[in-house]
């Protein structure tokens, strides 16, 4: 007896329904609703974890690297940067980044941005409100470099 002709017709059909169930499983997104029905904690570890991930994706993209200026990748770097910014994690403190998605999620209409895309909105965020408080930094000593050239140039 060959090894087809073992199989019943009842297990063909429980692998069937098997599949089936399988295949209708609802997949979970991690989007605003996922965000807030995580514990504080949750959200914590949550953070840190998805911070390891990319710690780890980074560094094999490193090797991606290596391996597509061996062997001349078109296009390569330009694929690379781009996944390199698609794993963006903002820079800061698990709790500021917790209180950064709990801010955009409390607004409805990031509800369905997955948890990714609203790390790549925070960290695009936090490199701006960087940038800006730079270059406040850099008019106020301006400002005061002025103020006090002025002072000396009236004694």
């Amino acid at each position: 007896m060959s090894r087809k002709a073992k199989f019943s017709a009842g297990t063909i059909v429980g692998c069937m329904l098997g599949c089936a169930t399988l295949l209708a499983a609802t997949v979970e997104t991690h989007d605003g609703e996922f965000w807030r029905s995580m514990s504080s904690g949750a959200k914590k570890v949550y953070v840190d974890g998805y911070g390891d991930g990319v710690d780890v994706s980074l560094a094999k993209i490193e090797h991606l690297t290596s391996a597509a200026e061996l062997f001349q990748w078109k296009d390569g770097k330009k694929i690379i940067r781009q996944l390199e910014k698609d794993l963006a994690m903002p820079s800061g403190e698990d709790e500021q980044i917790v209180a950064a998605l709990d801010k955009l999620y409390s607004d409805s209409q990031y509800n369905e941005l997955e948890i990714a895309g609203a790390l790549a909105l925070i960290s695009a965020q936090f490199n701006a409100d960087k940038a800006r408080g730079h270059a406040e930094m850099i008019q106020d000593k301006r400002d005061s470099t002025r103020s006090s050239q002025g002072v000396s140039s009236r004694l």
